[in-house]
C-alpha cells in the first residue's frame, strides 16, 4: 500500500510531533510504502526516517497561505496520480477536490478552533486569522463529510464535529503519543525550590490566556510572599501578545517573569525538567501535546478547566478558570500543599504512560489499511 503525505511549509508543532512520533522509530508496518512531499526545511527539522519512508523534497511552495492553498489544489491531485498512490493522508486536515476515486482519503482532525463559534470571534473580524478560521470552518467540514477515514485526536473533537451535523462515513480516536525524552530523566519532586519555576510553553494567541497566568501569578506571590517565577515560551507574533505586553506594562516590566521565544524541539524537554509547576491555560485544543509532554516530565499541573484537557488529566492536577486570574492564584496555593502536589505530579506521570508513538503509530496505520481495503 502506498500512502502519500504532502506537508506544507507552514507545518504546526502538532504536525511535526506527530510525524516525528509514528515515522522515525521504526513504527512504520513493511507492507506500507510512505512517500512524504516537503521542503528540505522540513526534513532537516525531522531527521532521519524509517527505511519504508520515501521523500520528495520541493522548496518551490509558497509560505503565502493563499498561495498554498492554491498550490494543493493545483498539484497535490497530479502528484497523487504519478506516484501511484492508494491512499492520501492529509494530516494537516485540509482535503480538496479530487477527480480520482480510486484514491482513499484519510484526514485528520486536528484544529478545533475554526468549528467553535466562541473561539473564533476571540479574534477580532478585521484580522487574517479570523478570516482564515472562517474559511476553514466551511473547508474542514466538507473534507470530513467526503473523506473515506477520519482520524481525530480526542472523543471530544469528534463530538463537536458531529454535532455541526456531519457525517464521518469512517471514523476512529487516536491520541498523540509523549515522546520517551520527556519521561527519560524525570524526577517527581516532593519539596519546592526557593523560588519556585512556573513554566508555560505555548505560542501567545488569543485563546491561551499567558497575560491572565501573569495575573494569577501576581496575586499569589503577594498572598503567599513566596518568589514565584514564570517562564513563558511560546512565538511574540501571535495575536495574544499584545495583551501580555498591557499586563507587564502595567506591572513595570517584573524581572520574575523570563519570555523565551523559540526553543528547538529536541531541547525543549531540558526546559521541562527546570520547572517546579507547569499551567496550561488554552480554552480551546483539539489534543493539547504539551499538557502531555509537562505530564511526561513529572510536574504538577495547573490547568484549564475546558475539555479535552480534563479528560487526559482528571483529577491529576488542579483546575482554574483561565479567563479569571484569581482562580489561577487560588489553584497555585492549592499547590502549595507538598503531599497534594507531589501525589498530583505522580498521578499525571502514571496517566502519561498510556500515550506512547508507537501505540499512535499501529492504530493510525492500522486504520489507514482498514480506509483502504473498505
Amino acid at each position: 500500500m502506498r500512502v502519500f503525505i504532502a506537508i506544507s511549509p507552514r507545518w504546526s508543532g502538532g504536525i511535526f510531533s506527530h510525524l516525528k512520533g509514528i515515522l522515525t522509530s521504526g513504527y512504520v508496518p513493511n507492507d506500507i510504502h510512505i512517500l512524504v512531499y516537503g521542503t528540505q526545511r522540513f526534513f532537516d527539522a525531522i531527521g532521519p526516517m524509517d527505511k519504508n519512508v520515501e521523500t520528495i523534497v520541493d522548496n518551490s511552495m509558497s509560505m503565502n497561505p493563499i498561495m498554498m492553498y492554491l498550490w494543493r489544489s493545483r498539484n497535490i491531485p497530479k502528484l497523487l496520480e504519478i506516484y501511484s498512490t492508494d491512499v492520501h493522508f492529509s494530516v494537516q486536515g485540509n482535503l480538496g477536490k479530487w477527480s480520482n476515486d480510486k484514491i482513499k482519503h484519510v484526514v485528520m482532525s486536528r484544529n478545533l478552533q475554526p468549528h467553535l463559534v466562541v473561539e473564533r470571534k476571540r479574534t477580532p473580524l478585521y484580522k487574517f486569522s479570523r478570516i482564515r478560521n472562517e474559511v476553514l470552518h466551511r473547508t474542514l467540514k466538507s473534507g470530513f463529510q467526503r473523506a473515506d477515514g477520519v482520524i481525530n485526536l480526542t472523543e471530544y473533537a469528534r463530538e463537536i464535529i458531529q454535532s455541526e451535523g456531519v457525517h464521518l462515513k469512517r471514523s476512529v480516536v487516536i491520541p498523540h503519543g509523549a515522546s520517551e525524552k520527556f519521561r527519560n530523566h524525570t524526577i517527581v519532586k516532593r519539596n519546592l525550590s526557593k523560588s519556585p519555576v512556573i513554566l508555560y510553553v505555548s505560542d501567545f494567541m488569543e485563546y491561551k490566556f499567558q497575560w491572565e497566568v501573569v495575573r494569577g501569578v501576581n496575586i499569589v506571590r503577594k498572598n503567599t510572599g513566596i518568589d514565584f517565577q514564570v517562564h513563558l515560551v511560546g512565538c511574540k507574533s501571535s495575536g495574544g501578545w499584545k495583551y501580555l505586553e498591557r499586563v507587564l506594562f502595567d506591572l513595570n516590566y517584573p524581572k520574575w517573569i523570563k519570555i523565551t521565544e523559540h526553543i528547538p524541539y529536541n531541547e525543549i524537554h531540558k526546559v521541562y525538567q527546570t520547572a517546579d509547576m507547569f499551567i496550561f491555560a488554552s480554552t480551546v485544543e483539539n489534543f493539547p501535546n504539551i499538557l502531555l509532554e509537562a505530564m511526561a516530565s513529572g510536574l504538577p499541573i495547573a490547568y484549564s478547566n475546558r475539555r479535552p484537557m480534563t479528560d487526559i488529566l482528571g483529577n491529576d492536577g488542579i483546575t482554574f478558570e483561565p479567563e479569571d486570574p484569581q482562580t489561577i492564584a487560588d489553584a497555585f496555593e492549592e499547590l502549595l500543599d507538598d503531599d497534594f502536589r507531589y501525589q498530583c505530579a505522580l498521578g499525571a506521570y502514571n496517566r502519561a504512560l498510556r500515550y506512547s508513538w508507537e501505540r499512535t503509530a499501529r492504530e493510525t496505520f492500522d486504520f489507514l489499511k482498514e480506509v483502504y481495503e473498505s
